[in-house]
């Protein structure tokens, strides 16, 4: 009989990503603690808030799990880059607009509008004071896409889509409303992905400033917008685009646009935003109206692409609208600084993920071969499974007939990147939850590998399979 073995269901949270340099802390250490040494946060979601939150500010994880689940605050750097385009004859906005990270963005939105486009180029003139909201938070007409910003807003998410298609009036009134609570609590804009990210920013002649202006229209375009049409692009009628023939580069726009949102498909996906873990908020963090939700619709153990906001109960939105003020205020009192002698929370995860998401493709892969027999399989799942726990294996009491040696092997692995010396002031609540779920997730991963291995090393196997 082959050797069987059930990976994780929660695979799909190992996001195949590139490699990243974990930032060093350095200073003077004071009252160091180790994660081992307190309880970590517990959740019965751990693979989720994983998923979530290994997946922040990258196209891909967030295009399949478009409700979005998850609020972090964060900066966007001094001198990064921004741009906005316009049919607007009056010249650059000056209250509310939209940004993009990206030129193509802009100039593919306004395209399709015809008329006259003009392309401005700015610069942040210091970090920029931002909230960032993940799952495909920028696109509109769809059920679950503003659920957050909803609950942000109103402490409540509407029974039906209230955004029916494109509706830049719903737009217009939800950045009113988002601005006012950032003029409240401290954030100045808030970053949010269609098909790629945006910055909806809350004042124009504040923390920007304009380098130039480039007329992108298209020269074969020959019909201008007629005089009554509203000049302000949040509230233009998509129903005055022309119904001539598209010209030639402006046809190319959604093109290139699609092209430039790839870019961030994967990690380490949009690099101009910073974000501060010590904030993270995820709607996955024992919030029991959301949880039962997912009990009754079978879709506990994900895919996430199931997973709403709706029907989340008036108590937990008051909840996270607390969460969201605590962490807040302690931006507010911190001046929005991120503090790069903290260690690299989301850096830790990717790295987690780069370390174990093609080993188990391969494992199961392996598992499923028909053309190897049972012996050889096991021969080879054993050598497969010592490469993944090679770190965390100790093999001092391994022949005793006890199993101790195997749980304890489990627990360095599970704890095996969280048990660094951690300061009492890194362990905020956001920072308990991320390690929760790193320490949650690879128990699972590590239960099962250890599993297998023991499994194989009890067959008395030969060194190397004779292959036939």
């Amino acid at each position: 009989m082959k050797l069987q073995g059930v990976l994780l269901r929660f695979l799909g949270s190992f996001w195949l990503v590139s490699t990243l340099t974990r930032a060093i802390r350095t200073g003077r250490e004071q009252i160091a603690l180790s994660s081992s040494n307190f309880s970590a946060y517990k959740t019965e979601n751990s693979n989720l808030i994983f998923s979530s939150f290994a997946g922040l500010l990258q196209q891909w994880p967030n295009s399949f799990a478009f409700s979005g689940h998850s609020i972090i605050p964060g900066l966007i750097p001094r001198s990064t880059l921004l741009y906005h385009a316009t049919n607007n004859i009056n010249g650059p906005p000056t209250g509310i607009e939209w940004l993009a990270f990206n030129s193509e963005m802009s100039y593919s939105i306004l395209s399709h509008r015809g008329g006259e486009l003009d392309l401005y180029k700015y610069a942040a003139t210091r970090p920029l004071r931002v909230l960032y909201v993940d799952g495909q938070s920028a696109s509109l007409g769809t059920p679950g896409f503003m659920d957050s910003q909803y609950i942000i807003i109103d402490a409540s998410i509407p029974p039906d889509n209230p955004d029916p298609g494109h509706d830049p009036t719903g737009e217009t009134a939800r950045a009113v409303a988002l601005c006012k609570m950032g003029e409240k609590y401290g954030f100045e804009g808030v970053v949010r992905m269609a098909t790629s990210f945006e910055l909806l920013w809350c004042d124009f002649k504040n923390g920007i400033e304009l380098l130039n202006m480039t007329n992108a229209t298209d020269p074969y375009y020959k019909h201008q917008w007629d005089s009554d049409v509203p000049t302000n692009s949040l509230e233009r009628d998509q129903s005055a685009i022309s119904d001539s023939a598209d010209p030639p580069f402006f046809a190319r726009a959604r093109w290139t646009y699609a092209h430039s949102g790839a870019r961030e498909f994967f990690a380490p996906g949009e690099v101009r935003v910073i974000l501060d873990p010590m904030g993270f908020i995820s709607f996955y963090d024992g919030l029991e109206s959301l949880d039962a939700k997912r009990r009754v619709e079978g879709t506990s153990e994900g895919p996430r692409a199931r997973h709403r906001l709706y029907g989340i109960s008036a108590h937990d939105t008051k909840k996270v609208q607390a969460r969201l003020i605590e962490v807040l205020e302690r931006k507010e009192a911190e001046d929005w600084q991120i503090d790069s002698h903290r260690p690299d929370w989301r850096a830790l995860v990717l790295t987690i993920i780069q370390r174990y998401s093609q080993p188990l493709i391969e494992l199961r892969y392996l598992l499923n071969r028909e053309d190897l027999n049972a012996t050889e399989q096991a021969i080879e799942v054993r050598g497969l499974t010592y490469d993944i726990l090679m770190p965390s294996l100790d093999f001092s009491h391994w022949s005793s007939p006890e199993r101790d040696w195997i749980s304890e092997g489990i627990h360095r692995c599970l704890t095996y990147y969280t048990s660094t010396p951690l300061l009492p002031s890194d362990l905020t609540h956001s920072i308990r939850l991320i390690i929760g779920a790193i320490e949650g997730t690879l128990k699972r991963v590590c239960t099962t590998i250890y599993t297998l291995f023991f499994q194989t090393i009890q067959m008395f196997l030969p060194v190397e399979p004779t292959y036939s």
